[in-house]
């Protein structure tokens, strides 16, 4: 992966698979309850429905698992 010195255009993935990556977390400086209450404030009820979240632009964009 190749990062650009341009911080406004770096992407983390903070979640992949339903796992928080505890480095990226740490990176963006923000703790487990800050992703807990995004999840939730997004309409999710945990981590482990989202498949992909990437820390864009200082703001989480969630992908969910597709629906069954």
């Amino acid at each position: 992966m190749i990062i650009e010195n341009d911080e406004a255009n770096v992407r983390f993935p903070l979640i992949n698979d339903g796992q928080i990556n505890i480095d990226v977390m740490e990176l963006i400086h923000h703790d487990e309850q800050w992703v807990f209450e995004q999840i939730h404030k997004a309409g999710y009820g945990s981590v482990d429905d989202i498949y992909l979240g990437e820390y864009i632009n200082g703001k989480l964009t969630l992908i969910p698992y597709p629906k069954a």
